[in-house]
């Protein structure tokens, strides 16, 4: 009877009871409004999307009131009303917490807090809640929660003025808004890019940044306007205008912060007019027209007061300059006085010393993969949900041994294929062989037209041919029996290059040679590159040594060392020959180390003087019975 079908019933009924456990908390009549509320929002009719937010409220159930929760904590950043925003977030946990939501539900949730946090200049706490999103994210394979949780970190890394970290989370944004093809995020991220690449000009004055800025931001503003996204239509204006202010530009920079400011809903909050008005100022001043500059500047320090106090440093040191080109030295003084105690005031923010901290200690968890849960409120109490634990962990140690079996018949399967491969290529040395012989023995006929040294070659060459094909099906031979076909092999090659070179073969004492086993015609390829490619030059006396060495580590070393050219200076069309040979040792030796878990290995090197050596190290193998 096949078990495999019932496990596998099995393992789906417990699978399904598994995803079940963890409630997805999604309001229907949510997915349903969202598209509508998206485009509100996307278009700046943060009013109008209230409208929907209601229809959700009505609903009455509590997976709805999170969505309300959410969605309201959202429209409130936008009307720059955030003293609204902590009891939402504090109903919408307890929900979560109650329901045992998703990963997906508390992704959501973490980023929408984190912004929050953001709006009241605590970094910390922000970067720590988006962090939190992004684990979530990547809990739930939700690339939309992770691709938000990474823009958002990027925003709080440039507002701590790490530009550089900021562009490298904006990146990672900007990949996974690529990867699921959402267009309006895709826009913001590269809208923040240009934005990000301005800042980095500003630090290190760069003419590629502000190339990049120019780059990224035209992107963004094409996305913006055809999916008439306000909010990216803002920030890449923005951006532009910056880049014109940094390249001299003057006229353009005050043209696209006009933009902006043509483009900008009522309904709005406050950062896109002050961001614009300030650069307004910046590009009259630049220009001469002190005095509307100074207006804009005033017009940007108010409206800079009613979003944010960080906003207002930037504001009050327009207004101190613009004042005092103008020659209002008492105004541009309190202007300054003023910037010089918000500064002192805002000292307690914190730093961007902590965010790495969090940064590198989230970074490090994922890495070792020993993320806890950062929410222990939520405990399993119901004991269902304890008999699940242990049948999940029942069928992972089924699925674990199935997975160790299949694991084990797949190296074996490896292994018998690698033998098979080891064979067919040792094959595939022997036609190289027989050619080079019956050449040799086509010269030997030609230049000597002695019969008797035709038939003394043509034997020892027949009982070498007679050994080779034998070796292809043997996987071990004696120490002696590899020493007597080195020796035939020789002689035969001395025969067809006389008096070119001498060579020896040694055994190191205490070795038995009958007893002792190895992998057949290791050595033979090695010897004959040395001899048909190495020992070119004929004006001295060239030499092969061939030594068999036992060490103290238990190795067999057979080591072939000749006093020729050298690798180096061998032609290209040779060398294939010797990688051919390479390849045919290397998987001997994978073979040898799988089955004697020994540290078999292969080197080959010109040596210092000159001529080559190669070792090969091969475990002790001796014959069985």
């Amino acid at each position: 009877m096949n078990v495999m079908p019932l496990f596998c019933l099995f393992l789906s009924c417990i699978l399904s009871h598994a995803l079940h456990a963890q409630n997805e908390c999604e309001c229907a009549e949510e997915l349903r409004l969202r598209p509508r509320i998206i485009q509100f929002f996307n278009a700046g009719k943060v009013d109008s999307a209230v409208l929907e937010f209601e229809k959700i409220r009505r609903v009455g159930t509590a997976v709805c009131r999170i969505s309300y929760c959410n969605s309201m904590a959202q429209y409130y950043f936008n009307k720059n009303e955030t003293q609204r925003v902590p009891s939402l977030m504090r109903e919408e946990k307890q929900l979560l917490d109650s329901l045992q939501c998703s990963h997906k539900a508390y992704a959501r949730y973490y980023n929408t807090y984190g912004n929050y946090f953001l709006t009241q200049n605590q970094y910390q706490k922000s970067a720590d809640y988006f962090l939190q999103a992004l684990r979530h994210g990547e809990m739930a394979k939700y690339v939309f929660a992770q691709q938000r949780a990474l823009t958002s970190l990027s925003v709080v890394f440039s507002q701590t003025e790490q530009h550089e970290k900021s562009l490298l989370y904006q990146k990672q944004a900007e990949i996974l808004a690529r990867k699921i093809n959402n267009q309006d995020e895709l826009g913001i991220v590269l809208s923040r890019q240009g934005a990000t690449y301005n800042n980095l000009y500003e630090q290190k004055h760069e003419k590629k940044y502000l190339d990049s800025a120019y780059l990224a931001a035209k992107a963004g503003l094409r996305l913006g306007q055809m999916l008439g996204n306000v909010h990216t239509q803002t920030d890449a204006y923005l951006g532009l205008a910056t880049q014109a202010l940094y390249s001299q530009q003057f006229n353009q920079a005050f043209r696209f912060a006009d933009s902006v400011l043509l483009l900008l809903p009522k309904d709005l909050h406050h950062m896109y007019r002050y961001q614009a008005l300030r650069l307004k100022s910046q590009a009259l001043q630049q220009l001469h027209q002190y005095p509307l500059a100074a207006g804009y500047a005033d017009s940007a320090l108010l409206e800079a007061r009613l979003f944010n106090p960080q906003m207002q440093v930037n504001a009050l040191k327009q207004v101190y300059e613009t004042q005092k080109s103008i020659g209002h030295h008492k105004q541009a003084l309190l202007a300054y006085e003023q910037m010089i105690s918000l500064k002192d005031s805002l000292a307690s923010i914190e730093k961007f010393s902590a965010i790495n901290e969090l940064e590198q200690r989230y970074q490090r968890v994922k890495n070792e993969k020993s993320i806890q849960e950062l929410t222990q409120s939520r405990k399993i109490a119901l004991l269902h949900n304890q008999l699940l634990m242990l049948a999940i962990l029942v069928a992972l140690l089924v699925i674990l041994t199935l997975v160790f079996l299949l694991r084990q018949r797949t190296m074996q399967a490896k292994q018998v294929t690698l033998e098979k491969e080891q064979r067919l290529n040792r094959a595939r040395m022997n036609p190289h062989f027989f050619f080079n012989a019956l050449v040799a023995l086509q010269v030997l006929a030609m230049r000597t037209n002695d019969g008797r040294s035709i038939a003394v070659y043509l034997s020892k060459f027949a009982s070498i041919m007679r050994q080779i094909l034998e070796s292809t099906y043997l996987e071990y031979v004696s120490l002696a029996q590899e020493k007597a076909f080195l020796e035939k092999y020789l002689e035969l090659q001395s025969l067809r290059f006389p008096a070119t070179f001498e060579y020896s073969i040694t055994v190191a004492d205490g070795l038995d040679s009958e007893q002792m086993m190895l992998p057949p015609m290791l050595i033979q390829p090695i010897a004959e590159n040395a001899i048909e490619h190495g020992f070119r030059q004929k004006d001295r006396q060239n030499k092969l040594q061939i030594r068999f060495i036992a060490t103290n580590t238990k190795q067999l070393i057979l080591e072939v060392e000749d006093n020729g050219q050298g690798l180096d200076q061998q032609l290209e069309q040779k060398k294939n020959h010797l990688s051919r040979a390479s390849q045919i040792i290397q998987d001997t030796l994978s073979i040898l180390r799988q089955r004697h878990h020994c540290n078999a290995h292969f080197t080959i090197a010109n040596k210092p003087e000159g001529g080559v050596i190669a070792q090969i190290f091969l475990p002790l193998i001796l014959k069985a019975g």
